[in-house]
């Protein structure tokens, strides 16, 4: 059954905002007088929305009051350090020339996908956008994805997900979705492997022809 839905997530599989993220999560915890956390080790945490970033690095004691620290320096930080990964252009405009429906699934805010979105100029290519607060259950619960299935009134055979990370093979395999796991973010490949996706590739510039054209 050929595809005609392609839903992708976002950081890490067709932009790299991990500058933002790190400089926000830092001075978020500068902020509270907190120790500052290594790179890395931020952008391990990432892929659960701003809650589960904020709770691997702050004590539940001042959740609040981080939560208002990283959205306000967060924000602003998107539009300047933010941008889109090697082959994801390409690629959309590929899909969309080839007539495929185009879906964003983020765990991102409603606001902060908005920003990456309209700042990257992306937007157009995507005839809808869910963020992970819009449903019952973030991912990787497969709430975002049965969803989209249900919006494009399409089945799960006939949609590819693209993510970058475990929870995205997680999600795709509890939606009975292929997922197909590109190697440009939080996961490495072996733990990608051992969630044991559709199918993995280096860089959306290695995005197999096969999956859209007819």
């Amino acid at each position: 059954m050929k595809r005609k839905l392609f839903a992708f997530d976002l950081d890490g599989t067709l932009l790299d905002a991990y500058p933002a993220i790190i400089a926000s999560m830092n001075h978020t915890l500068a902020r509270l007088s907190l120790p500052q956390a290594e790179p890395d080790t931020i952008v391990r945490a990432v892929g659960l929305g701003n809650g589960g970033l904020i709770r691997a690095f702050v004590p539940e004691s001042h959740f609040r009051e981080a939560q208002r620290i990283y959205r306000e320096d967060h924000l602003p930080r998107l539009s300047s350090d933010s941008r889109l990964l090697p082959g994801a252009l390409e690629l959309l405009e590929r899909l969309k020339a080839h007539g495929k429906k185009l879906a964003v699934a983020t765990n991102r805010s409603r606001e902060s996908a908005d920003i990456l979105l309209d700042t990257l100029a992306i937007r157009p290519y995507f005839d809808r956008v869910l963020v992970g607060d819009e449903v019952p259950n973030p991912k990787p619960a497969p709430d975002i994805l049965l969803a989209l299935l249900e919006h494009f009134g399409v089945a799960p055979a006939e949609t590819l997900y693209v993510g970058d990370m475990t929870i995205d093979a997680q999600t795709g395999a509890a939606a009975g979705v292929d997922t197909l796991i590109v190697i440009t973010g939080s996961s490495s490949r072996a733990e990608v492997a051992a969630a044991a996706p559709y199918r993995i590739i280096d860089s959306l510039a290695d995005f197999p022809a096969g999956e859209y054209r007819d």
